[in-house]
C-alpha cells in the first residue's frame, strides 16, 4: 500500500501530527506540505491534515482536497481527512 501525507500548517502543530501519522505508516509512503504536495494519483491511501480557518480547512488545503474529491467514492484512497484547531480535533470528511 503506497501512502500519501499532505499537511497544511500554520503554527506547526498540524505539521506535528501530520509527521507521527508518516511514521506510523508502513513502507512506502511519502509527506508533504500542501504547496509542494504531488497529484494524488497512484497512492492506496491519502491521509491530510489542515488548520482551520473560519471553521473550515484553509484555502491551500481546500485546493487540494477538490483534486481528490470524489475519489474515496470510487474506491479511490481517501480514507480520513481531517483537521486540527486551537480546539481540538475536527473532521471535515469521513
Amino acid at each position: 500500500m503506497k501512502s500519501l501525507v499532505v499537511y497544511s500548517s500554520k503554527t506547526g502543530n498540524t505539521e506535528m501530527v501530520a509527521q507521527a501519522v508518516y511514521e506510523a505508516l508502513p513502507e512506502p509512503k511519502a509527506i508533504y506540505a500542501v504547496k509542494e504536495a504531488p497529484p494524488p494519483d497512484g497512492y492506496d491511501f491519502i491521509a491530510m491534515g489542515f488548520w482551520v480557518d473560519r471553521g473550515t480547512a484553509d484555502a491551500r488545503a481546500r485546493k487540494y482536497m477538490e483534486k481528490i474529491k470524489g475519489k474515496e467514492k470510487r474506491g479511490g484512497p481517501v480514507r480520513h481527512v481531517g483537521g486540527l484547531s486551537r480546539f481540538g480535533a475536527r473532521r471535515s470528511l469521513p
